[in-house]
C-alpha cells in the first residue's frame, strides 16, 4: 500500500548543404503602396542617428532537464527622416539593418561608428555544475534589404490607415543561414587556455571549449567590423563564398519592380550588380538560438536559471523558466519521502543532511533512537538517497524515501546539515 506524501524543501545557494530560407517584413495588403522612387531621405540628428545594442533571451522550458536561449548580437538602430511621396510629409522612421542604410546613405554612415579595431566576439559561459552539454538550432538570422529593379535603392513602403497615408519605412530582408555554413567551427589544442584559443579563432569561426572544471565556454569572432578592411571583417563577400553569391544575394537582396497601382513585383536582375556593391561590406549583426541540457533536472514549476552571454565586452543576462508537472513522492505504509529543492533553481539539492525524530508522550520531538535507525529505517530503492549510521541524505535530485517507522508514531523529519555552498541557518524541518 502506498500513500502520497507533498513535502517539497527549498535551499538558497550561497547539415552540410547551404541553405538560405528567408521570412520578410511586409505584407502584400491594400493597407500600402510601395516606392521605387522617392525624395532623398535625411540622415536626421547626428546625435541619435546610429545605436547597437545586444541582447539574450530565455523562455519556458518544455521540458525539466533543458534550456533554450536567443542571443542578439550586435544589432544596430538607426534613426533617420523619410518623406512621403504622395503627401510630402515627412516622418522619423527607424531600421535595424545597416545594409538599408548603406544604401541610403554611404558606407561610412552604416558602419563607420563600429570600432575599426576591437574584435567582435561572442561569448557565453555555461556553469559545468548546471549544465552538462549546447547543441545550436540550425540557423543564424542576418538582415538584408528590399531592392528597386535598378539594385541600389532600398524599396520604400507608405502605410494607410483608413485609406489615408501615414508613416512611411524601408523594409528590410530578414533571412536565415544553415549555423555550419555561416561559421566554421575549430577545436581548441590540448591544453590550449581559454584566452589562446579565443585569440586564434579568425573572422567567421567559432568554437566550443571546455574548460578542466567542467565549464563550456562558447566563443565567435565575427572580426573587426568597423576595421573597412576586408580580410579583417565578416563580410558579405565572404558569406558568398561560403554558400554561394546567387544564394545570399537572391535571399537577402531581393529586387522588385513596381506595378501601376504601386504594388510589388519580384524581377531579377544581374546577381553582380549588386554583389559588386555589397560583397566587401561587414555582417554586422546576427540572431541565434541553442539549446543546452542540464546536468539534473528541475523538480519544482516557477524556478529558473540564469545566464550571461559577452558581446564585445557588454554582458547580457537573461532567464529561463520551468513548468514542472506535479512531482509525486510516493512511500510505502511505513515510510516518508521529501523532496529538497534549491529556491532559484528548483534543481534537487543533494546530501543534505536530516535525522529522523519523533513525537514523545509528553508532546515534545525527540530524536528516535539511533540504533533503531541503523538497524530498521532503510531506503527504498536506488534513487531514494542514501543512510550513513543514523543520518540520512537526499540523492542527486533532492529525493529522501525511507521506510522501517513504527506503527502508531508521529515522526518528523529534521535538516541537521546543508550541503556545501547553501545556507546552513535555515534549516528545513518536515512532519
Amino acid at each position: 500500500m502506498t500513500k502520497k506524501v507533498d513535502f517539497n524543501l527549498q535551499s538558497e545557494k550561497v547539415q552540410k548543404t547551404p541553405i538560405v530560407n528567408v521570412k520578410a517584413n511586409y505584407y502584400l495588403t491594400q493597407t500600402a503602396k510601395f516606392f521605387g522612387t522617392y525624395p532623398s531621405p535625411g540622415p536626421g540628428d547626428p546625435a541619435t542617428f546610429f545605436s547597437k545594442g545586444n541582447s539574450k533571451s530565455g523562455g519556458t522550458s518544455s521540458t525539466n532537464t533543458s534550456t533554450h536561449w536567443g542571443i542578439d548580437a550586435n544589432r544596430p538602430n538607426y534613426k533617420y527622416k523619410l518623406t512621403s511621396p504622395l503627401s510630402g510629409k515627412e516622418n522619423d522612421t527607424i531600421s535595424d539593418a545597416s545594409t538599408t542604410i548603406a544604401f541610403l546613405f554611404g558606407y561610412d554612415a552604416a558602419f563607420g561608428s563600429y570600432s575599426a579595431t576591437e574584435t567582435t566576439y561572442v561569448e557565453d559561459l555555461l556553469p559545468g555544475d548546471t549544465y552538462k552539454n549546447i547543441e545550436f538550432e540550425k540557423n543564424v538570422t542576418i538582415r538584408g534589404t528590399h531592392l528597386y529593379k535598378d539594385g541600389k535603392t532600398p524599396v520604400l513602403r507608405q502605410n494607410y490607415v483608413d485609406g489615408k497615408p501615414t508613416n512611411c519605412y524601408n523594409p528590410t530582408q530578414a533571412g536565415y543561414v544553415n549555423f555550419d555554413d555561416f561559421f566554421t567551427k575549430r577545436e581548441a589544442a590540448v591544453g590550449q587556455s581559454y584566452e589562446d584559443f579565443k585569440a586564434s579563432l579568425k573572422k567567421g569561426e567559432y568554437g566550443i571549449y571546455k574548460n578542466p572544471n567542467g565549464d563550456i565556454r562558447l566563443v565567435m569572432n565575427l572580426g573587426k567590423v568597423g576595421s573597412k578592411d576586408p580580410k579583417s571583417m565578416y563580410t558579405w563577400g565572404d558569406l558568398c563564398d561560403k554558400v554561394g553569391k546567387e544564394k545570399v544575394i537572391n535571399g537577402f537582396f531581393p529586387t522588385y519592380d513596381i506595378t501601376p497601382d504601386n504594388d510589388l513585383q519580384r524581377v531579377q536582375i544581374p546577381v553582380d550588380t549588386i554583389y559588386d556593391q555589397i560583397k566587401d561590406w561587414p555582417i554586422t549583426d546576427l540572431n541565434f538560438v541553442f539549446n543546452a541540457d542540464l546536468v539534473k533536472p528541475v523538480m519544482r514549476t516557477g524556478a529558473y536559471v540564469e545566464n550571461t552571454a559577452t558581446i564585445s565586452d557588454q554582458s547580457v543576462t537573461a532567464r529561463n523558466f520551468f513548468v514542472v508537472g506535479d512531482i509525486s513522492l510516493y512511500t510505502y505504509k511505513d515510510g516518508a519521502a521529501i523532496l529538497k529543492t534549491d529556491a532559484k533553481t528548483g534543481q534537487g539539492v543533494e546530501k543534505a543532511e536530516f535525522k529522523l525524530q519523533e513525537k514523545a508522550p509528553a508532546g515534545n520531538w525527540i530524536d528516535t533512537d539511533s540504533q533503531y535507525v541503523k538497524d530498521h529505517i532503510t531506503i527504498v530503492g536506488s534513487n531514494g538517497g542514501s543512510k550513513v549510521g543514523d543520518r540520512l541524505y537526499t540523492n542527486a535530485n533532492g529525493i529522501l524515501n525511507i521506510r522501517g517507522l513504527l506503527n502508531g508514531k508521529t515522526y518528523r523529519l529534521v535538516e541537521t546539515k546543508a550541503p556545501e555552498g547553501y545556507d546552513n541557518s535555515n534549516r528545513a524541518t518536515r512532519s
